[in-house]
């Protein structure tokens, strides 16, 4: 459109910026369903885009979005979807957060701090495995220990933007001075360069 000057000036205005990164970042996107619309929805307030919205009203817009529109409700024509008109807000939440949040926070657009907007039942079943993690490498190598943890955010060292859990075995005389946790386990992984 800007090739054949059909752009209007705050359209000119965003060539070269992040926010053409983001809409060339979009129309690569594969849209077999409609589930990513509501997510993209979610960060227009009024006619401004803002670049942060919580989990709650991502969930607000993709129940608008479904519950509103019966051609969007095609989406939802399988045993998964069962009952969905009667679903809740933390229902539509969680099936957001199940298909598009989990395929959009691939890119670089969109980070998620999913560890903190998750639900007991899945804050629950994250620490039953790794229960079963620890039970098969304590059958298998032995540990004397192990470093678990989750790191939130670039800031925090997360270079893949969804929720994992890092559990790493430990051995007595791993190394020198275990403190400090894995930081100094092994120098090549200082730094890290993901």
């Amino acid at each position: 459109m800007y090739e054949i000057d059909e752009l209007n000036e705050i359209e000119k205005k965003w060539i070269d910026t992040v926010g053409e990164e983001f809409l060339i970042e979009i129309e690569k996107t594969a849209m077999s369903k409609s589930y990513k619309i509501p997510v993209l929805l979610s960060f227009i307030k009024g006619d401004k885009m803002v670049t942060e919205v919580s989990i709650e009203e991502v969930g607000e817009c993709f129940m608008d979005y479904y519950s509103n529109d019966k051609v969007h409700s095609k989406d939802f024509r399988d045993k998964k979807h069962k009952n969905w008109k009667q679903w809740s807000l933390e229902r539509y939440t969680k099936e957001a957060v199940q298909n598009p949040i989990k395929f959009l926070s691939r890119s670089k657009f969109f980070a998620i701090e999913i560890f903190y907007e998750s639900t007991e039942e899945e804050l629950v079943a994250i620490y039953e495995i790794v229960q079963k993690c620890k039970e098969i490498v304590d059958a298998k190598y032995k540990p004397t220990g192990y470093n678990i943890g989750i790191n939130i955010n670039e800031s925090a060292g997360q270079t893949i933007m969804h929720l994992h859990v890092h559990m790493i075995p430990r051995y007595d005389g791993d190394v020198e001075d275990p403190r400090g946790g894995i930081r100094n386990l092994k120098s090549q992984l200082v730094p890290y360069k993901g």
